[in-house]
């Protein structure tokens, strides 16, 4: 795929963004990173502030990615801010599981997801067709804990080339595992993952995933 100079160099202003909130897109959970986070929070906006996340980044990331690590949906969803990662990641796991909202997800769980969600959420269960229910082990499941999930989804699906682009993203998530990886198994995903990545921004543009 190719790729024009407008359009790279609009990848390359949002990776600068990125870049530039690091701090407040990192999960409070990663206490290693605090001191450094702390410090770029601290500097003001500028050349100052950008060297000190550039070092976070190359630290506990890696290498910057090419641009055009970013130009596909998963490379899109690394430079949103943590709160629209976190609800397109947890869409991701749910698209990819319509039985979860279909069946089975407890009140509380439910009215979770519909406050983290918003407007998605009612386009999610009216679209929900196929797949099984939601396991019972997993009926109480946070936004938060589906959010991991669809991580996951996307790290057995090699959605993410990059070392650098996988790390960027599970910052924003706990740094300790909020979902089962031994015993019982994270629910299977039903719709394939990059398939149903392809429907995530559809979703959040407020239109139907299917």
């Amino acid at each position: 795929m190719t790729h024009d100079a407008a359009s790279l160099a609009g990848l390359a202003l949002a990776f600068e963004r990125r870049l530039e909130g690091l701090p407040a897109a990192i999960d409070p959970s990663w206490q290693a990173i605090a001191e450094l986070r702390s410090m770029a929070t601290g500097l003001p906006e500028g050349l100052a502030r950008r060297r000190v996340t550039l070092r976070l980044f190359r630290r506990w990331c890696g290498p910057l990615p090419a641009l055009t690590d970013l130009a596909g949906p998963a490379g899109q969803l690394t430079l949103l801010e943590r709160e629209p990662l976190l609800g397109r990641l947890c869409a991701l796991a749910l698209l990819s599981r319509p039985g979860v909202i279909r069946c089975c997800v407890e009140r509380t769980a439910r009215q979770a997801l519909e406050q983290a969600l918003g407007a998605s959420f009612g386009l999610l269960r009216e679209h929900a067709h196929g797949g099984p229910p939601v396991p019972a082990y997993a009926a109480a499941w946070t936004p938060l804990q589906w959010a991991c999930t669809g991580y996951a989804d996307l790290l057995r699906a090699r959605a993410w080339p990059h070392r650098s682009l996988r790390r960027l993203a599970r910052l924003a998530l706990p740094a300790a595992w909020p979902i089962p990886t031994s015993g019982l198994a994270t629910p299977a995903a039903y719709v394939p993952t990059r398939k149903a990545l392809t429907r995530v921004e559809a979703l959040f543009a407020g239109e139907a995933p299917w």
